[in-house]
């Protein structure tokens, strides 16, 4: 072979090589599970046998939006309702076709082969893909601490006392001027909270949890720890009484009546 055909040889091969399709690799406890490393670049060959139907499973939270396929004659194809599976079946002994879908978040290209039925281990039951770059790429970002985790900014309101029951006393509670956060040690009991209004009775409230805190939506004067027989009462010490804005009606001042010696003047 002349230096020249060599080199053509070579050009040839590694254009072959370029070219060649993914082929889903067989799991090592069911050969008839098989995965794939997703390449967009790259176009997946999934051999079918007839009789015998498969599954393509994508990637969390991936959508099919779009399916097209070369010969609908020889392959059935079917999403499943949720759109996130994809079933397929030869149903006839034709030549090999070509299928693209797209999701929500990526495009798949394939190279559809259907041949008789062989052995079980040639089979092919279900094809799931894999995303290792994309899982890599995200285990390296930083974690953000989310903000109910991180410390309070100053100049939230930590003036709290309590009286009665000290198992129900929280580890930490302040707020914001908006919401009251609670924070019990970790692996005690929290106690159903109460809030008491203006009247002195007791009513639920909304809450919600933000990592360690239970949160109570509103800010109060007094509230109220109950847990069995143990109760316990927190009071908000910088609570303020509600003032009138500029605009709000005075109260009104009645006039005094004059009395005579024998009670009141009655009009006439």
């Amino acid at each position: 072979m002349t230096p020249r055909s060599l080199l053509f040889a070579v050009l040839i091969g590694a254009a072959m090589t370029a070219a060649a399709a993914q082929v889903p690799q067989p799991s090592p406890v069911d050969p008839r599970i098989r995965t794939i490393v997703y390449n967009p670049r790259e176009v997946v060959t999934i051999t079918g046998q007839l009789g015998y139907q498969m599954v393509v499973a994508f990637g969390d939270g991936e959508r099919i939006e779009n399916i097209s396929i070369g010969d609908g004659q020889a392959w059935q194809v079917t999403p499943n309702r949720k759109a996130d599976l994809l079933f397929l079946k030869p149903i006839d002994r034709l030549p090999s076709t070509n299928m693209t879908v797209v999701t929500n978040l990526r495009r798949y290209n394939f190279e559809l082969i259907s041949v008789p039925a062989t052995t079980r281990r040639a089979q092919t039951y279900d094809i799931r893909f894999m995303y290792p770059n994309e899982e890599l790429a995200a285990a390296a970002k930083p974690v953000d601490v989310p903000a109910s985790e991180a410390p309070p900014p100053e100049g939230w309101n930590f003036a709290y006392s309590y009286t009665g029951a000290k198992t129900n006393v929280p580890a930490r509670v302040f707020d914001d001027g908006k919401a009251t956060f609670f924070q019990w040690v970790d692996g005690g009991e929290a106690p159903a909270v109460f809030v008491v209004g203006p009247d002195g009775k007791e009513s639920l409230v909304n809450t919600a949890t933000r990592g360690r805190y239970f949160v109570v939506e509103q800010v109060a004067a007094h509230f109220v720890l109950r847990n069995g027989t143990q109760v316990t009462q927190v009071f908000n010490d910088a609570a303020k009484p509600v003032e009138p804005g500029v605009g709000a009606p005075r109260e009104r001042v009645e006039p005094k009546r004059k009395g005579g010696l024998f009670g009141s003047r009655q009009p006439q």
